[in-house]
């Protein structure tokens, strides 16, 4: 949330999109948000990080009706024709959880029956919904899925949940509708901006044991202001367009490489399921990123695994 966005970032990196294998394609070298680099900003010990993610059981998204959503969101007197699009306002969630006296004002609406404490609980969960919504998932109306509320849910009471597979499909799928045309990034351009920026930073041979020293978001900003990366769309397109492999970064030293995932049993690369839909995922194209030898990819066919998942769609 306090990162500053840098559109100019994300639209300069869109031309370099090579939708085919679901990786950028700059003048002498590929790269691609991987699995490990997206983990690695979530936090350490927080359940959506998944520092050894082979451990980690991914959430996939489910139907939520209107009732199921009220349900969840301890919520039991309110037109549910407001929720019948499937989505829902922030304000929607404000208006009954962001204030300390909305507990009150909202108290027969509510199905808190622990009381205040209860509620102070279901307000956490809410402002997960929102987050999510609005930050990693967002909609380009602004409105907040209600499917969303399931995934907090699994979330909040699976075994060693792990969102970063979704995330990661939802940029590649975002990606691909910029590079055709679309205008708005569905998808967290925070995450992919903070990815890319980061391959740029030369680290310290020893990290600063600060008290924040493990969140690497919030301290990205003060790397950010260290890294040599020109600002504004035409900028950066003219240094994207040049930019050579000897320039970047490959490994960052904010993530154990001891243990990575490079492909699936069957075929070379994996298959992520997202929140709007399915995207292949090729780290053996980038495995200098993952600390280990790069080698010749093996060019297998993955267009059978991009698609969309329309409204009510099942894994």
């Amino acid at each position: 949330m306090e990162i500053d966005p840098r559109r100019d970032v994300i639209e300069a990196l869109i031309p370099f999109w090579d939708s085919k294998n679901n990786v950028f394609q700059f003048s002498n070298f590929e790269m691609t948000p991987t699995l490990e680099e997206i983990a690695s900003f979530m936090g350490k010990g927080s359940s959506v990080r998944g520092a050894d993610l082979r451990n980690k059981k991914p959430v996939i998204p489910k139907n939520v009706d209107a009732k199921k959503f009220l349900e969840l969101l301890k919520i039991n007197q309110v037109e549910k024709e407001r929720l019948k699009n499937g989505w829902v306002s922030l304000d929607f969630l404000y208006e009954r959880y962001g204030q300390k006296d909305e507990f009150e004002n909202y108290r027969n609406q509510l199905s808190n029956q622990g009381g205040e404490e209860a509620w102070k609980a279901n307000g956490c969960f809410a402002f997960m919904v929102a987050f999510l919504g609005l930050i990693v998932f967002p909609k380009r109306d602004k409105h907040i899925d209600i499917r969303l509320a399931g995934v907090v849910k699994a979330l909040t009471t699976m075994e060693s949940p792990t969102i970063i597979p979704m995330i990661l499909a939802d940029i590649f799928r975002a990606l691909t509708k910029c590079i055709n045309g679309e205008m708005y990034f569905e998808s967290c351009n925070i995450l992919l901006q903070i990815w890319f920026l980061e391959h740029l930073y030369h680290h310290d041979r020893a990290p600063r044991f600060t008290p924040d020293w493990c969140n690497y978001v919030s301290s990205h900003k003060e790397r950010e202001t260290k890294i040599d990366f020109p600002k504004g769309i035409t900028a950066c397109e003219e240094k994207l367009s040049v930019i050579t492999s000897d320039e970047i970064v490959w490994n960052y030293y904010l993530f154990p490489a001891k243990d990575v995932i490079c492909m699936s049993s069957g075929i070379s690369f994996l298959v992520l399921i997202g929140f709007r839909g399915v995207q292949p995922y090729a780290p053996l194209r980038v495995m200098r990123q993952l600390a280990r030898v790069q080698e010749i990819p093996p060019n297998d066919d993955m267009s059978r695994f991009v698609f969309d998942t329309p409204p009510g769609f099942a894994f």
